[in-house]
């Protein structure tokens, strides 16, 4: 048995709980308000976050990182506007780790997976790579759109001024 077959017969669990412990990240609030309402359009951001993980997994299961993630840029995009640390913002991706000790770590060690196991972490860790790549980015659009604003809130209070004065 290979690490691969493991991750894909266990998945469904192994996504649950790492969508439980990125959830675990929000305020108390959030968490429970993720957890209890099930539909899209009442939680958008629970049900993009189940649909990212869905992806991002699939992902790193195929071993395609070289490929552009949709899924996610769009879930580093969220996080880049919520309130977390440049940190907290991107750590979800190393809770995968943890999410698959947890399910598997008996099976990874019967079955002498480690070192497959250890490639597979690697993954996650090239993936966290590319995550903070782009939150920078992210952060980067933010702030030239604040700053844009901020000129364009100038601009039209200076031209207000000078119409003012004549």
């Amino acid at each position: 048995m290979r690490i691969e077959d493991l991750l894909l017969r266990d998945q469904i669990v192994i996504k649950r709980k790492w969508l439980d412990l990125i959830i675990e990240t929000y305020s108390p609030d959030s968490r429970n308000f993720f957890k209890n309402k099930k539909d899209q359009f009442q939680n958008p951001v629970g049900a993009a976050l189940s649909k990212q993980v869905e992806e991002i997994y699939s992902t790193l299961i195929e071993g395609t990182l070289d490929e552009p993630q949709p899924a996610l840029e769009e879930f580093i995009r969220m996080r880049a506007v919520q309130e977390f640390s440049p940190s907290d913002a991107i750590s979800f991706i190393l809770s995968l780790k943890k999410a698959v000790r947890e399910v598997l770590a008996a099976e990874i060690e019967s079955n002498r997976l480690q070192e497959e196991s250890r490639e597979f972490e690697s993954r996650i860790d090239r993936l966290l790579l590319v995550a903070f790549d782009l939150y920078a980015e992210s952060r980067e659009k933010i702030h030239q759109i604040r700053a844009d604003e901020i000129k364009r809130r100038s601009y039209l209070a200076f031209r207000k001024m000078n119409s003012n004065s004549e």
